[in-house]
């Protein structure tokens, strides 16, 4: 739990030199906000706190201060350029709330699919079941476009 604090209280410290008092003051809380909400539903839905979900946790943790950074770099330049606090905020939402979405839905179905993929089928059978849900999360078609002879 000791080096958990440290490392927590490490990125806190950090996003706060590195990005000014008021924009590192909205990351480095979102981080501790963010791990108490996650542990009073862990708390209340009865799930245990193991290896797995430390994993997750540890992903998700690092997507939300990834994209709480953009979004405020973003508003912060638009406030610089000379845009109201309202506009840039506005502004900063509409352009990266898509990409971030995506980035995030991305990220997640193919750390499921990996995960999928070694916990049902069996490591002897894993290159060529082509009912594992491996196959089933790959792009339809794919070995069919990359043995694709190119054009010269």
């Amino acid at each position: 739990m000791l080096k958990f604090a440290t490392a927590l209280a490490v990125v806190m410290v950090i996003s706060l030199l590195a990005l000014g008092f008021r924009v590192g003051l909205v990351v480095a809380a979102a981080v501790p906000l963010t791990l108490a909400i996650v542990f009073v539903v862990m708390l209340a839905t009865g799930r245990e706190f193991d290896r797995i979900t430390l994993g997750a946790l540890i992903l998700s943790l690092g997507l939300l201060v990834d994209d709480a950074i953009i979004a405020i770099e973003m508003m912060v330049v638009k406030l610089q350029e000379g845009m109201d606090r309202v506009a840039a905020a506005t502004f900063a939402w509409h352009s990266t709330a898509a990409p971030m979405l995506t980035g995030t839905l991305v990220t997640v179905r193919s750390a499921s699919c990996r995960w999928a993929s070694r916990a049902r089928v069996p490591a002897s059978t894993r290159a060529t079941s082509s009912g594992s849900s491996a196959s089933r999360c790959s792009r339809p078609g794919w070995s069919r476009w990359r043995s694709r002879p190119t054009s010269a």
